[in-house]
């Protein structure tokens, strides 16, 4: 084929990652033609929908037998764009005759996410749902290939990684939902490279243990240029399974957390979570104290670890037994992505949930609960005391709550069936499948954070 060939560049559809609102665009390839005296090559960037220049056509660097490589500098957060090459020789008419060069269509500049988790990170839900695909939110699917993200965005079909393959058909995401609301916001495209995989367990996500999810995850986010805005995680069921795995959860999150950071030399590159939300086929005591314990680490770490952010889901109901039914996933969406465009972009947004800052004895048999986050007011919906999802032990045992009052605007003063001894401690909606009465913010209706073994000052 005679011109300009590219070789070497983005891909359609893919999305750049900006640094400070644009993108500098390397390219390579070939040029073939029947002579090789005083040949030109150059190439240029265009806007798709008008043709107008955005990038003019830049000469590049001709090496080695027919190769030339040039960089495309400052391409603007926007697109999608078109990226043209031609070839030009010594003629009267040089600057007018653009002689035949590839083309690559419908490149984007924008923020890049990754998605990572178990099964709700990749979308389970089943029910039918308007959530249609839109130009300028795009995906690096599992084929190698860059698309227009649509449902399901783990599709297996022909994926080059068995890493993150499902075995079972996944539904509609969050995510999907989430791009839109970040790309309508931000005015440019936004990218997903998808590394989730129903059933994971934490250990697959860290480089010291078996870590295969990690490395798929570090590896894709270098070959797509090496920069990613955040990353989007929902993880935890799998690992609410034991005393080990949910005990250590909290080190082993700071451990993967740390190493992606340390890899992509982004000390500072946020982290997205979604505390685990309900199991309705998991019970028992020991499986409920393990779900707690997860869910406090996953509240832990956005306390102890900087960059690192959580929201609650409590209150968003599953289709089966644990995977987030349709509605749930855009209600979820816009959580997230009111909590990524206030601490990414700096952005006036609302999305934390209340979260227990103390428990204190006030009085005999009486315990105040002191929550922080609160925009307007805690409520519990006139709740009946038998249905708080407060839960208060010593070392004699469960100690009933047998009433309760709101005491402040961020609040709750429980009524208890004795005295609490020393070493005493509260959980809140931490079991498998909690009660559903669970406290919000009268204003932003966001119901609390689950939390586990809180000692009573």
């Amino acid at each position: 084929m005679l011109g300009a060939i590219i070789d070497k560049g983005p891909r359609e559809w893919q999305v750049i990652q900006q640094r400070g609102g644009n993108a500098d665009i390397p390219l390579e390839g070939r040029w073939i033609w029947s002579t090789t005296e005083g040949i030109k090559i150059y190439a240029r960037v265009m806007t798709e929908a008008g043709y107008e220049t955005v990038v003019p056509w830049t000469r590049c660097e001709l090496f080695g037998d027919g190769q030339w490589r040039c960089c495309l500098r400052g391409v603007p957060a926007g697109g999608p764009y078109r990226i043209d090459a031609c070839l030009k020789f010594p003629h009267e008419l040089e600057h007018a005759i653009e002689m035949r060069g590839d083309v690559i269509h419908f490149v984007c500049v924008g923020d890049l996410y990754v998605i990572a988790g178990q099964s709700n990170a990749v979308g389970y839900a089943r029910e039918p749902m308007d959530d249609p695909p839109e130009f300028g939110v795009h995906i690096l699917r599992n084929d190698g290939r860059w698309a227009i993200a649509s449902h399901p965005m783990n599709d297996g079909t022909g994926s080059i990684h068995e890493e993150n393959l499902e075995y079972f058909n996944p539904g509609q995401s969050l995510f999907l939902q989430f791009g839109k609301m970040l790309k309508k916001e931000l005015g440019y495209p936004i990218g997903f490279i998808q590394t989730s995989l129903g059933g994971s367990q934490l250990d697959r996500w860290n480089p010291g243990q078996i870590g295969d999810l990690y490395h798929l995850m570090a590896r894709l986010i270098r070959e797509e240029g090496g920069a990613v805005k955040g990353v989007l995680w929902d993880q935890g069921g799998g690992d609410a399974l034991s005393e080990e795995l949910s005990s250590t959860y909290l080190a082993r999150f700071e451990k993967m957390v740390t190493s992606l950071r340390q890899e992509l030399d982004d000390p500072g590159l946020p982290f997205f979570t979604i505390q685990i939300n309900r199991s309705l086929s998991r019970s028992g005591a020991e499986t409920d104290r393990f779900f707690g314990m997860v869910r406090e680490a996953q509240r832990q770490a956005a306390l102890k670890i900087d960059g690192v952010y959580v929201i609650s889901v409590l209150d968003c109901p599953v289709y089966d037994a644990a995977h987030y039914t349709a509605f749930s996933n855009l209600n979820i969406a816009g959580r997230m992505a009111r909590a990524v465009l206030c601490e990414v972009y700096g952005r006036s947004a609302l999305y934390k949930s209340p979260d227990i800052r103390q428990a204190r004895r006030d009085g005999e048999k009486r315990l105040l609960l002191v929550f922080g986050n609160i925009v307007n007011h805690i409520h519990i919906f006139q709740t009946d005391a038998g249905k708080l999802p407060f839960t208060v032990i010593d070392p004699a045992g469960a100690i009933p709550v047998t009433g309760y009052e709101i005491t402040g605007l961020a609040s709750i003063l429980l009524h208890l069936g004795r005295t609490p001894g020393e070493s005493a401690v509260v959980h809140g909606a931490f079991e498998a499948d909690p009660s559903p009465y669970v406290p919000v913010d009268l204003w932003t209706f966001y119901p609390m954070l689950s939390f586990y073994d809180v000692p009573v000052e």
